[in-house]
């Protein structure tokens, strides 16, 4: 005869059906934005590139670069590798916007590793380092990493940080060499660690837009052509309105340039060749969050047909 469940297992495997309930119908779960680091409008890092502390490369990731290091996108996931030795760090990371969805909530961080040392390590802070975190063993196998912390009821900054950590008394320094690779980076509200959520490339995309578009800047390719009837008088002014793909989070930062000039700068297109104006005579103008106008002035009297360059806009928390 078999012997009666104890209560306690009955607990436990209601737990586990929970869990497992959990990790089947959730949806639009993932907090953060581009956790598969697949959108790279700002350009193509399937070579390594050295990175530059402090700015945006893979989309919605902001570096934090101490020792020399290169980034590289690998398809699917993102390398960091030092090039020089520090005490520093080497990491990615993501501010986020919506800060009242995590406002004294339980909630948990999440993300695969794959490094050579055990500095590698999945971190949040909120003004000052959280506690909670997760560490690579560094034995250069992928790892799941994950770790569940209460927020509290008013946050200001938030941000989820991935890579190398050589800046803790308990941790050797970085070497030439040490890498971390990264991928499915995710948020999500609860005490389970459930399965990444995979979003198509377009609302990716669409999601990054919010806060930059490329339209053909990262290339240096005269993608903007307008062409409106031909104008004689000095101080015409040529410009088309532009919409924004997606509204962006606030009206941005647009810069335009054309073809082997600085930024600021535009091509105009007339019957006697190309001549190129400065940032006095060319730039975006009435900017929102869902359009702006690009602009250049006739600066003489020869026939202008138009203007081409390429431009981009950054809203950027």
């Amino acid at each position: 005869m078999t012997k009666a469940r104890e209560l306690s297992d009955y607990t436990g495997l209601q737990a586990d059906i929970t869990a497992g309930d959990t990790a089947a119908r959730a949806g639009r779960k993932n907090i953060l934005i581009n956790g598969s680091f697949r959108v790279s409008q700002r350009g193509d890092y399937t070579s390594a590139t050295s990175a530059t502390h402090n700015i945006y490369m893979l989309d919605r990731w902001q570096t934090a670069i101490s020792p020399a290091s290169t980034i590289q996108d690998l398809g699917g996931y993102a390398e960091l590798k030092a090039t020089a030795a520090a005490t520093g760090s080497v990491r990615l990371y993501q501010t986020i916007e919506d800060l009242y969805l995590l406002e004294g909530q339980t909630v948990t961080v999440s993300c695969e590793m794959k490094s050579n040392t055990a500095n590698g390590r999945l971190q949040m802070h909120n003004g000052s380092w959280v506690a909670d975190n997760a560490s690579h063993t560094g034995g250069g196998a992928w790892e799941t990493l994950s770790f569940t912390v209460s927020m509290p009821s008013s946050l200001s900054v938030t941000s989820i940080q991935v890579g190398i950590d050589g800046v803790s008394s308990a941790n050797v320094p970085i070497a030439v060499g040490d890498y971390c690779q990264i991928k499915n980076v995710q948020l999500e509200l609860g005490s389970v660690a459930t399965d990444f959520e995979h979003r198509s490339y377009g609302e990716e995309l669409a999601l990054c837009q919010r806060y930059y578009f490329d339209y053909g800047y990262a290339a240096g390719a005269d993608t903007v052509r307008f062409n409106p009837a031909a104008a004689t008088a000095a101080s015409a002014k040529f410009q088309m309105n532009l919409q924004f793909p997606v509204g962006m989070r606030a009206a941005p930062t647009v810069t335009v340039s054309s073809n082997g000039n600085a930024d600021g700068l535009l091509t105009t297109l007339n019957s006697n060749g190309n001549g190129r104006l400065g940032s006095s005579l060319a730039g975006a103008a009435d900017t929102t969050a869902n359009y702006c106008t690009i602009f250049c002035v006739d600066d003489d009297d020869t026939v202008k047909t138009g203007f081409r360059g390429y431009f981009k806009a950054d809203a950027e928390l």
